[in-house]
């Protein structure tokens, strides 16, 4: 009826891409077919952050930002286990004593506090002497603040977009700052972009999702 009405329109045959559902539980096919929903489509939406195509396995190809700060938080944590080391080790030094100073040898091996050593009646003071262990070296504390800069950069990020601005001592305009965070964010438009799409893709499907189910009003 319709072609004879409009007799230029052809009728044209060619298969349709379609999505079909398949339900798996524990390795055994419970369900493949049309998916009930009517979506056909794929019914998710990837929100990927960045995409490195030089990696041959995709494990690394699809990345996030916190990937890009790992290697800066391995070493920073690094650095302050050392730390904590040397801090663990000035508690118990050591000792250096003169043999047959001291009544028990096994008292220089104790350690925590309220510990005594007994000295020989014939000993001298300077006969045992507590080896004194090094500080902490300032380059440790260097290399550290260093480690939180190259966590803020590598991500793409200004100081000011985490609230902490360049000095706290100097004040600093409400419009002014929000500038910077906003100049900070330029970086990050591409993902800001990505997100978008991702959302509203995501939208279009929840929408056709739900449209069979809104009841129709019918006319008068």
């Amino acid at each position: 009826m319709f072609r004879e009405a409009f007799p230029q329109i052809e009728i044209v045959r060619k298969p349709v891409k379609s999505v079909e559902l398949g339900i798996i539980v524990e390795g055994e096919l419970l369900y493949y077919g049309k998916d009930p929903g009517g979506l056909n489509e794929y019914p998710m939406v990837p929100f990927l952050c960045t995409f490195e195509p030089s990696y041959d396995l995709y494990t690394w190809k699809i990345q996030s930002l916190v990937r890009l700060i790992r290697d800066p938080q391995t070493e920073l944590n690094k650095r302050r286990s050392k730390m904590v080391d040397i801090i663990d080790a000035q508690l118990n030094s050591g000792w250096i004593a003169k043999t047959g100073a001291v009544t028990n040898n096994a008292s220089l091996f104790k350690s925590g506090n309220g510990q005594v050593i007994f000295l020989k009646p014939e000993a001298q003071m300077t006969d045992i002497q507590r080896i004194e262990a090094p500080g902490i070296h300032p380059s440790l504390f260097q290399l550290e603040n260093e480690f939180n800069k190259d966590m803020i950069e590598n991500v793409g990020i200004s100081p000011e977009n985490l609230g902490m601005a360049e000095n706290d001592k100097i004040e600093t305009a409400g419009i002014l700052a929000k500038m910077r965070q906003a100049a900070g964010l330029v970086n990050l438009q591409d993902i800001f972009d990505g997100l978008r799409d991702s959302q509203k893709l995501l939208g279009r499907k929840v929408l056709k999702l739900i449209k069979p189910i809104i009841p129709q009003k019918r006319s008068s």
